[in-house]
């Protein structure tokens, strides 16, 4: 019988000192401050991380020296606005020209995003003509930040893929 007393005692002393050891890994956690606000704990639990949002705009004034490009006068008052948003992952582009006449022919105005350290452009779309402007809107899930310049170039309906006559050009800048 002593020796089932005994393995009784060292077995409670046991679970003593590993009931004091996981109380004092686990539930002694000083990492949060106590607060005696009125906040639920829902509500503390709950905060959602801040969305990072970066804003870039530029202005575009007209590139064509005041020629006459593919039967487009624009006198050299064309003139426009860049608006980026990178919000979630997402490039969003809205974009406003002024002062354009309409394309002749098949030609449209189509614009472009240029990363000037490489010299890669990508098409940002064609031109849609709203009231006396023309805009063009462009959303991408991907970070095209790099790309800080803005050309609107008159493109004739030739499926060449590479930019063609400039008439509108801008620096597109972090605002925040």
């Amino acid at each position: 019988m002593d020796k089932k007393v005994a393995y009784l005692i060292v077995t409670i002393v046991l679970v003593i000192i590993v009931g004091i050891a996981a109380y004092l890994l686990i539930g002694t956690d000083n990492s949060e401050p106590v607060s005696n606000s009125k906040t639920s704990v829902k509500e503390q639990t709950t905060k959602e991380p801040e969305e990072i949002v970066y804003k870039y705009s530029g202005e575009l004034q007209d590139a064509t020296d005041e020629k006459i490009i593919r039967h487009i006068d624009t006198g050299g008052a064309a003139s426009g606005s860049v608006e980026v948003v990178l919000k979630d992952g997402v490039y969003t582009l809205s974009a406003t020209f002024t002062g354009l006449q309409q394309p002749s022919g098949s030609d449209f105005y189509e614009g472009w995003i240029i990363n000037e350290s490489t010299s890669e452009l990508i098409s940002v779309g064609q031109a849609a003509k709203s009231d006396d402007n023309y805009t063009i809107s462009y959303n991408m899930g991907e970070d095209y930040s790099a790309y800080t310049k803005f050309v609107l170039t008159i493109e004739a309906d030739d499926g060449e893929s590479a930019p063609a006559d400039h008439i509108l050009e801008g620096i597109i800048k972090l605002v925040e």
